[in-house]
C-alpha cells in the first residue's frame, strides 16, 4: 500500500494550515499503513479500501456520517467479491495514534479492527453481525456476549444439544450435561465464560472420542467450526455459519 494511495483516503476534519500538518499527517500515515497490512493479512491485498479518516485536532473526531459511509462502502465491495476495509483515527497521544476500523473479505463477514498504541502495534480483528452504527459513532454488533440468564443459558445449551444430536446421534446428547456439571465445579455459571467452557469441553470430548473435528465445518469439511457468542463461527474465512441449534444434519455421504 502506497503513501500516495493512503494520503488521497485522508479526509481531515476542519481547516488547517497544509504545511503544518504535514509531519504529523505522514507521522499517522505510517501507522496506518502497518495497520492496513496486518488487515489484509486477513483479508487479502485490497486494491481499493474504503477510506482513512484522520483527526485534524485531537478534540475531533470521526463523525457517525463517516462511519457509515465506510460501512457502506464495505458492503457494496462485498457484494462485488472484492475485499476492503476503513480506518478512522481515535486518538492522539505520544504512544502513537490509535485506529478503529471495519474490513471485509470476499467470504467473510465484516470484522471490526482495533488498533492500539505502543511500541508494538497491538490489531486485533473480530466478526461482528449485523454491525449498526450508534450515535457516537461507535459499532454495535449483533453478537450476544456477556451474561447469560438462567434461562437463557437453559436455551443455549437445549441448542448444543440439538446440535449434537442432529451431527452425531441421541446417543451423545449427555455429553453436554456431563460438559456442564465438570464446568460447573471449577467456576462461576453467572460468568460470561461459562457457555463457552462447556462448549469447549463438548467439543474435545466429542473429538476424542470420534478422532475427527467437531462441528465439521461445513464450507471446508477439514477443520472445525468455533463457538462465538452463541453461533458457529468459520475462523479461517471469518464466518457466522449459523447461530447454535441449526447444524444440519450430515449428508449420507458424510457418514464414516
Amino acid at each position: 500500500m502506497s503513501a500516495s494511495l493512503l494520503a488521497a483516503a485522508v479526509l481531515a476534519a476542519g481547516p488547517v494550515d497544509p504545511a503544518a500538518l504535514q509531519p504529523a499527517v505522514d507521522s499517522v500515515l505510517a501507522v496506518a499503513n502497518r495497520v492496513a497490512a496486518r488487515i489484509e493479512a486477513f483479508t487479502g491485498p485490497v486494491d481499493r479500501h474504503c477510506g482513512i479518516y484522520l483527526l485534524a485536532t485531537p478534540d475531533t473526531s470521526a463523525s457517525r456520517r463517516d462511519v457509515s459511509t465506510a460501512l457502506r462502502c464495505l458492503a457494496a465491495a462485498k457484494r462485488r467479491g472484492r475485499p476492503s476495509w476503513a480506518l478512522w483515527q481515535t486518538g492522539f497521544g505520544f504512544e502513537g495514534p490509535a485506529f478503529a476500523g471495519a474490513a471485509t473479505s470476499p467470504v467473510s463477514d465484516t470484522h471490526l479492527v482495533s488498533a492500539g498504541r505502543g511500541m508494538t502495534l497491538s490489531v486485533t480483528l473480530a466478526p461482528c453481525l449485523s454491525p449498526r452504527v450508534q450515535k457516537d459513532a461507535t459499532i454495535a454488533c449483533g453478537n450476544r456476549g456477556g451474561r447469560l440468564t438462567a434461562g437463557e443459558l437453559s436455551d443455549a445449551l437445549g441448542q448444543l444439544r440439538r446440535d449434537v444430536s442432529r451431527t452425531l446421534g441421541e446417543s451423545y446428547e449427555g455429553m453436554v450435561d456431563q460438559a456442564r456439571q465438570r464446568v460447573a465445579a471449577g467456576a462461576d455459571v453467572t460468568s460470561p465464560g461459562f457457555l463457552p467452557a462447556i462448549v469447549d469441553d463438548v467439543q474435545r470430548a466429542v473429538e476424542d472420542a470420534t478422532d475427527g473435528p467437531w462441528p465439521v465445518c461445513p464450507i471446508h469439511h477439514d477443520h472445525s467450526l468455533e463457538h462465538r457468542d452463541r453461533h458457529w463461527l468459520c475462523s479461517r474465512d471469518g464466518v457466522f455459519v449459523g447461530r447454535l441449534g441449526t447444524l444440519p444434519r450430515p449428508r449420507r455421504q458424510d457418514h464414516r
